[in-house]
């Protein structure tokens, strides 16, 4: 589901949209992505709110196919300290989702959606700092 390139570990981030960029970067160095995607992701999330946090850890910034995904892929950028959304809404791990087809998009949420609903791989996935750990756990291995 996710390539080991495409997880970053870092200490802190200086906001919601910086933490965005940086999780984005893997996919756009491989150019699964476009800068418009990243800009339309941050710009979804200014106009909407922060709908893209789904848990008290995880945040799904995503945006639509057509807005500069070039092709299906998912990036992960862990973070020691959490990053504030809105006062009442911050997290620690953001996966960026970029499908190529809305079909593509539904095919990724369930695969992340099958993981992350057992609660060991969750609090494994929130608790976790390797990229390796990662990396196994968002690739339904065991830790």
């Amino acid at each position: 589901m996710i390539k080991k390139e495409h997880i970053k570990t870092i200490e802190s981030v200086g906001s919601w949209e910086e933490a965005i960029w940086i999780a984005s970067e893997p996919l756009l160095q491989d150019q699964s992505i476009t800068e418009q995607y990243v800009q339309k992701m941050i710009s979804n999330v200014r106009e909407m709110g922060p709908y893209i946090v789904i848990s008290n850890d995880i945040a799904i910034p995503h945006a639509r196919p057509e807005d500069g995904v070039l092709k299906t892929a998912v990036a992960l950028l862990k973070l020691k300290d959490r990053v504030v959304f809105s006062p009442e809404k911050s997290v620690n791990t953001i996966l960026v989702l970029a499908g190529s087809s809305n079909g593509s998009h539904i095919n990724i949420l369930r695969d992340i959606s099958m993981i992350l609903s057992n609660k060991e791989n969750y609090q494994k996935l929130i608790d976790a700092d390797d990229v390796n750990v990662l990396y196994t756990i968002l690739n339904g291995k065991e830790v």
